[in-house]
């Protein structure tokens, strides 16, 4: 009955207390009382308002028209998506699924939603694609593309999620994925605030987890949208050299991983904030449909049962034999005994059984993150090394070799790839390193680097000023 409805206004008493909530439907209103109240009610967020939490406007603003039309010939139309660069008019064409297709036109300065919508404007807009009978416009309308981030994702027993969150254009096509994230994030930590089985703070992890992803996507989605929506036609001439060239040397392009750097997390052990394999056995078997909800315990040898709500089961179990050795390689090729999955299916650690157990009931108990080094053995902890390691942007990829040695909370090194080889130096905190680095190619430019070390996997991001922040990946190879 609310899905529907306005919030009109939003009363708050304590973190204890929970919040009030009126909801407006026409002349009829509606009065909620509940512990937590989420707002996940898209860019025009009345929770946020009425929360009075503020957005960090990323500076990204490009007025688009889209068609949605019904089709009736499908034969007449493109049979894969299309993003076409073309400075007269960027464009994309979108399959929408059975029975409809989607055009998104870029409005030209000047030019107004009014003009934008009117018949005649429309019908010269499809004119070249000729689908004249062969599709019927349902829908159009102008849509401004944002990049945002409210600055503060939890006011008390109110929370956001989705697009009152955070805005982004739509160019890296990740928009609905993000707010799926969220609803996975902090579903189980909201069930267990309200079950009593951890204290409201557990839901100040949320934006600490989910924040940099976003921050991440938004920057792509952003450098993407400022390549597409490129109206200077020498500019746009030069841009299509490049990416041609680059586009015959790099691989498949993929989103930043959802990794997670801090948090609800067992901080410094390997691959702690990855996300746990989705295993498949043999006739399809999906891991999480045999293991169901709630946090895992996987180990290679018998375990103690699980506690706190954490289900435990080793190798043996006859339910995980259709995973068991895919289970088994992922435990050695990080030399651990057992892992401990959250249940949004993060890895929350790894370590010993007992360890891991301990570590979780601290952490969704206490009033804080733990401690970095705690429940983790000195020799797990190492991060020195060389890693053979791969930048991943638009315009290709830059493989290089890192070398660490490690010193307190710095490190020294050196990187060496096609550009060259640098010497690097910089911070260390727990697994993770920060430097600035140098190149000259494809143009001279300083970046902030990140890397985290997870046992024999390496995983970060390149920030290369107002281009964006680009994935980097790896593994240990001395």
């Amino acid at each position: 009955h609310l899905i529907d409805t306005l919030v009109t206004q939003l009363r708050t008493v304590t973190d204890d207390d929970g919040a009030t909530a009126r909801f407006a439907d026409g002349a009829d209103e509606t009065t909620v009382r509940a512990r937590f109240v989420v707002g996940a009610d898209g860019t025009r967020s009345a929770t946020r308002a009425l929360a009075g939490i503020a957005l960090d406007d990323l500076c990204f603003d490009e007025p688009w028209l889209v068609i949605d039309a019904i089709v009736h010939d499908a034969a007449r139309l493109p049979t894969i998506n299309l993003q076409i660069c073309d400075p007269a008019r960027p464009t994309t064409c979108v399959l929408m699924g059975s029975g409809r297709h989607r055009w998104e036109f870029m409005l030209r300065p000047g030019e107004t939603p009014e003009q934008a919508t009117d018949p005649a404007f429309v019908a010269a807009l499809l004119a070249p694609w000729n689908v004249e009978g062969a599709v019927e416009v349902e829908r159009l309308a102008v849509y401004r593309f944002n990049a945002r981030v409210a600055h503060r994702w939890r006011a008390g027993p109110v929370l956001l999620a989705g697009d009152a969150a955070h805005q982004m254009p739509p160019f890296a096509g990740q928009g609905m994925c993000s707010g799926l994230r969220d609803a996975a994030n902090l579903g189980w930590k909201l069930a267990a605030v309200v079950a009593g089985d951890a204290p409201a703070t557990l839901l100040d992890t949320y934006q600490a987890e989910r924040e940099p992803h976003v921050r991440q996507i938004i920057a792509l989605a952003m450098m993407m949208g400022r390549t597409v929506c490129e109206l200077d036609p020498e500019i746009a001439a030069a841009r299509d050299v490049q990416m041609i060239a680059a586009r015959a040397q790099a691989g498949e392009m993929r989103p930043p991983a959802a990794a997670l750097a801090n948090g609800h997390l067992l901080a410094g052990s390997a691959a702690a904030g990855d996300y746990f394999p989705q295993f498949l056995g043999a006739a399809g078997e999906r891991l999480d449909d045999v293991l169901g909800a709630g946090a895992w315990l996987l180990a290679d040898a018998p375990i103690p049962t699980g506690e706190g709500g954490v289900r435990a089961a080793d190798l043996s179990h006859p339910a995980l034999a259709p995973f068991a050795a895919a289970i088994a390689e992922w435990l050695r090729t990080r030399d651990v005994p057992a892992v401990l999955v959250r249940p949004d299916r993060y890895v929350f650690g790894t370590g010993t059984p007992s360890d891991l157990q301990a570590a979780y009931r601290f952490a969704t108990a206490a009033q804080s993150p733990v401690p970095d080094g705690a429940f983790i053995r000195e020799s797990e902890m190492s991060i020195d090394g060389t890693y053979d390691v791969v930048v991943k942007s638009p315009m290709g990829e830059r493989k290089s070799v890192l070398t660490v040695q490690s010193a307190g909370d710095r490190f020294t090194g050196t990187n060496a790839g096609d550009a060259g080889s640098f010497d690097v130096s910089g911070a260390v905190s727990g697994n993770t390193l920060t430097w600035q680095q140098k190149i000259t190619t494809p143009m001279p430019m300083t970046l902030d680097m990140t890397a985290t070390i997870e046992g024999d996997t390496i995983t970060g991001s390149a920030k290369a000023g107002a281009f964006g922040s680009f994935p980097l990946s790896g593994q240990r190879t001395g």
